[in-house]
Formats: C-alpha cells, sequence, structure tokens
C-alpha cells in the first residue's frame, strides 16, 4: 500500500494493490481521511481462518522431529530390499560419490529430497488452485485442500513401507495450497487499515505451530517401539485428527468470502500458469500490473530479500534435525524441544 498526501488536504490519494489469490493490480482511488472501524463478521473470519491455519501447521510439523528415525528405520528394513527405498538409494550413492559426502549421512540427502519434493508440489499446485479459487471461490478449493492434507496424514499412519510415505508426502504436498488460500481469505475480509493485523495472525499462527506441533509429534512418538513397524503411528493419528477437526471447521464456520460478483472468468492457459511458476518472472512481480517503476524496483528487492532469507531458512529446518541426530544423538522429543528454543523468540518479538 502506498499512499500519497495531498498538500494538507483531507482527502488522501491512495494506490491501493489490489489482490486476489494469484493476480495483482494497482489502482488509483480517493478515500476519505476517516477511521475504518473493524466489522466484527470479519473479524471473527479472521480468527476462524487463524484457528484452521494453526490445526494445519500443527499436524504439518508433528513430523519434523521424526523424520531421522522414521528414514532410519526404512533404511534398516528395506535397504536389501527391491523397494523403493533401495532404488533411490542407489541413486543417493551416485551422488554421494560424486560430491565426497560421508555414507553415514545418506539420510540427510533423503530427508532433503523428501522436503523438496513437498515445497515443489506446493509451489506448483498453488498457483493452479489460486486460479480456480478465483473463479469457483475460495472455501471449495479451500475444503479440497485439507481433504487432501487428511488423506495425506492418514497415509502416513499406515505408512509401514517407504513406498506409501512417499506417496503420503507426494499428496501432502499437492494439498498444500490451503496457506495461500487462507491469506487471500484474509485480504477478502480486510482493507488497508486491518490487513496488517489479519496477516499478523497468519504470522503468529506460523509461530505457534513450529513451536507446539513438533513437540507434540515428539511426546506421541516416545513410547512407540520402531521394531513394531508402526513407527509415527501415534503421532500421524493426531495429525489426522486435527486435519479432520480443520476441515470440520471450515465446512460449518467460515463463510465463502469472494463474492460471484467479484469472481473472475477462469482462463488457466499454459502461457499464464508458466508465468506463476516461473522464476523469472516471479521476482520480478509481473504479475503485478500497473506499478510505477519506482513500486516495482521496491517489490523486486523486497522478493529478492526475501526469497534469500526463506532459502536459507529452509535448508536449516531440513538439515538440522539430521545434524543434532547423528552427531548429538538427539531424541525426538529433544528435537522437539530445540524447535521450541528456536523459534519461541519469534512469538517474543
Amino acid at each position: 500500500m502506498f499512499t500519497l498526501q495531498e498538500n494538507g488536504l483531507a482527502r488522501k490519494r491512495t494506490i491501493k494493490l489490489v489482490c486476489n489469490a494469484n493476480n495483482y493490480e494497482s489502482e488509483d482511488v480517493d478515500s476519505e481521511e476517516k477511521p475504518n472501524p473493524i466489522n466484527l463478521s470479519n473479524s471473527r473470519i479472521i480468527v476462524l481462518v487463524f484457528m484452521s491455519l494453526l490445526l494445519d501447521l500443527l499436524a504439518f510439523t508433528m513430523i519434523l522431529p521424526l523424520l531421522p528415525s522414521l528414514l532410519d528405520y526404512y533404511n534398516e528394513y528395506e535397504v536389501h530390499s527391491n523397494s523403493l527405498y533401495a532404488s533411490l538409494l542407489h541413486i543417493v550413492k551416485s551422488f554421494q560419490d560424486l560430491t565426497g559426502a560421508p555414507d553415514q549421512f545418506s539420510s540427510v540427502l533423503f530427508g532433503g529430497a523428501l522436503g523438496s519434493m513437498y515445497s515443489f508440489l506446493q509451489f506448483m499446485t498453488s498457483p493452479i488452485v489460486g486460479s480456480l479459487s478465483d473463479a469457483y471461490g475460495r472455501k471449495p478449493m479451500l475444503l479440497i485442500c485439507l481433504i487432501g492434507i487428511a488423506i495425506s496424514h492418514a497415509l502416513w499412519s499406515y505408512a509401514r513401507t517407504f513406498s506409501i510415505f512417499v506417496l503420503a508426502r507426494f499428496i501432502g504436498g499437492l494439498s498444500k495450497a490451503n496457506v495461500s488460500l487462507s491469506m487471500a481469505i484474509v485480504t477478502d475480509v480486510t482493507n488497508e487499515k486491518t490487513r496488517a493485523r489479519g496477516m499478523a495472525l497468519i504470522g503468529l499462527a506460523f509461530s505457534i505451530g513450529f513451536i507446539a506441533g513438533p513437540l507434540a509429534g515428539a511426546w506421541f512418538a516416545i513410547n512407540t517401539d520402531i521394531s513394531t513397524g508402526a513407527w509415527g503411528e501415534k503421532p500421524a493419528y493426531c495429525a489426522t485428527s486435527l486435519a479432520v477437526v480443520n476441515i470440520v471447521l471450515v465446512l460449518f464456520c467460515i463463510p465463502e468470502t469472494l463474492s460471484k460478483e467479484k469472481r473472475a472468468p477462469l482462463s488457466l492457459t499454459l502461457v499464464k500458469s508458466v508465468d506463476y511458476i516461473s522464476p523469472l518472472h516471479l521476482l520480478r512481480f509481473t504479475a503485478v500490473k500497473n506499478l510505477t517503476s519506482f513500486q516495482n524496483l521496491v517489490l523486486t528487492k523486497l522478493g529478492f530479500i526475501y526469497f534469500m532469507y526463506l532459502f536459507v531458512y529452509s535448508g536449516l529446518e531440513f538439515t538440522i534435525t539430521f545434524l543434532t541426530h547423528h552427531t548429538f544423538e538427539y531424541t525426538a522429543m529433544q528435537q522437539g524441544k530445540m524447535f521450541l528454543i528456536i523459534v519461541l523468540p519469534a512469538i517474543v518479538t
């Protein structure tokens, strides 16, 4: 939001960034300089979106402290079989020979590959789901995503083999567009004066989720015997339960926020989809129309800075658990406490 004050007049000329789930357009509007009170109904929707996102993130982060032990389990029982794990291990070994990585850290490469696959699928599907939500509404697409997430957690609870575990992560990555849809709902029900509060609640949901989720996953798994073949079953059941509660919450409590009058015609052309996922277009913010050169320069710099931050942080997130597991022999509970210490300052600040 960029605002220009016109020579002490009581009116402001505002360059407003009008956004939906995927498309952005700037326009000039005149607005009176007077308080814009928060609509109670809209505030309730924002709180419900916060609760939905918190439930999702609690379920999503439960697996983080368990990944090293999960991959150790699959390595022990499938390394000498004709399975997907053994086939991928052969590829990992070739990569280790090429880079000189130690043999004992093959699980780290597996964990990084699984994390990258999950995020890549989210990156590919979010623009498509966003375009569908612009045409058919936020709520139907959000429910579809949450159902997919629930299925992925349910598959995890029965992942006796590595193939089923990968399938669970694959479905979860395809369904993870619910995060961008939650942001779109907040945008629908807020204005320039209330949007910051709504986005702050989304950030708070991430912080709480990354604190409580890993601890909860470790707590549920602490009494599970890894030799039974049901490793991770209890935290997976808990994650599935949270996902089901989330579906009920959205289905009965969160209304549709994009009216039919504001919906855009569906235009999922190949060129448009490529533009949404092209790193060059994303870093240049070409999806945002009618920006001045100065505004585009500011957004480009901020986007690059944020990309570099997430690049480093994501690498830390998916490797630190393996580092502490192999180097310091951390248990799952110690991993959960580690996430608590890392993320807690984010809430305090």
